[in-house]
């Protein structure tokens, strides 16, 4: 004679519901932890995915914005307009001219210098507004990218990308002759004198080298595994259990309390991040930058969010409670009333209605799955 499911449920004892209820917490306590390290390890190892997330801040005007400034600071700074402006004029009012023209010379300056700017600035935006933009963007997202991979393995062609200051900057360096060489061809000669400029982007900081090392072999490690281990906890939490539909209905909802959790901790860190690099970096800039960085940790939230909810909601309808029998008769009952009017006037799903009858079980295995 099997036990019945009353029976089976009291030949185990409570220690197996207190082991049930670790296993459900210290996994709803992981998952936020496994969908940012699955997201770490995608942006610290896969190149490609790296440059996918931030490639679309090319096309934010608040990022273009940003750049296009950084970009006209570091090629003032190299071609020191307002000395030049000085020397030349110095220079003309030296020459033997009437006080008249001096005077007027004198008027022309301030324009003039401001006309270079404008120009350079004007060039600038034009050129950061473009695709040829885009396409920069992209190629110096995968070189430095490549390098930090490199530098944190410690292969022999790594590049330093990570300075003395512990910064890992994005080079403006190709921005830079991109548009040096469109002002040459625009006819602005100056631009000649623009020389190679190292000025960069900071993206981000580290204590050492070595830090960063550590961190790139430890989330290889973690963001691999740990969504598993949190997987195999819940499951094992719910297996365990006196009673399986209670467990999976409390470890659903814990799983969709912690997403519920974390996504409102990222809204709340926005305001922390752009405080943290408001020295650097624009308020509307570290904006769009926050967003595009997360946006995997936000798809994830909502991807397992939804699954934990629909868990729920499926299990609740499923469970033994009176509610829910009740709930599932009446469905039952409003179905069949349905079906029978459909039959009175000749109606049926005949073999395939019966074939889903007959595979019912396997049918809502397929539907969880």
């Amino acid at each position: 004679m099997q036990p019945t499911s009353d029976q089976s449920i009291k030949t185990r004892g409570w220690g197996w519901t207190l082991l049930a209820i670790v296993l459900i917490t210290v996994g709803a306590l992981l998952a936020p932890v496994a969908v940012v390290s699955a997201w770490a390890h995608n942006q610290l190892t896969d190149t490609s995915y790296f440059v996918d997330t931030f490639a679309p801040l090319a096309d934010d005007p608040a990022v273009q914005d940003f750049v296009a400034a950084e970009t006209v600071a570091a090629i003032e700074s190299k071609l020191q307009i307002d000395q030049l402006a000085d020397d030349l004029f110095s220079g003309i009012n030296d020459l033997d001219i009437g006080p008249r023209a001096k005077e007027a010379l004198n008027l022309l300056q301030a324009p003039a210098v401001a006309g270079v700017k404008s120009l350079i600035e004007d060039t600038v935006t034009e050129f950061v507004r473009s695709d040829a933009f885009s396409a920069i963007w992209r190629q110096a997202l995968t070189v430095t990218h490549t390098q930090l991979v490199n530098t944190a393995t410690g292969q022999d062609d790594a590049v330093i990308t990570v300075g003395d200051n512990q910064e890992v900057s994005l080079q403006l360096g190709p921005i830079i002759q991109a548009v040096k060489e469109n002002l040459v061809a625009n006819g602005f000669a100056l631009a000649e004198r623009i020389p190679a400029v190292s000025r960069s982007i900071v993206l981000a900081q580290f204590s050492s080298v070595g830090t960063y090392a550590t961190l790139y072999n430890l989330v290889v490690v973690v963001g691999i595994w740990l969504p598993w281990i949190t997987l195999l906890l819940l499951a094992a939490g719910v297996f365990v259990a006196r009673r399986r539909a209670i467990a999976l209905v409390w470890a659903s909802g814990a799983l969709l309390v912690s997403m519920v959790l974390v996504s409102a901790g990222i809204n709340m860190g926005q305001n922390f991040f752009v405080l943290e690099v408001s020295a650097a970096i624009p308020r509307d800039a570290a904006v769009t930058l926050y967003a595009g960085l997360l946006v995997f940790v936000r798809t994830m939230i909502v991807v397992v969010g939804v699954l934990a909810a629909t868990v729920l909601i499926v299990t609740a309808l499923a469970g033994p409670w009176p509610w829910a029998t009740k709930l599932r008769g009446f469905a039952e009952s409003g179905f069949a009333a349905i079906r029978r009017r459909f039959e009175q006037h000749g109606i049926t799903t005949g073999s395939a209605g019966q074939w889903l009858h007959q595979w019912q079980l396997a049918l809502r295995i397929a539907v969880a799955v």
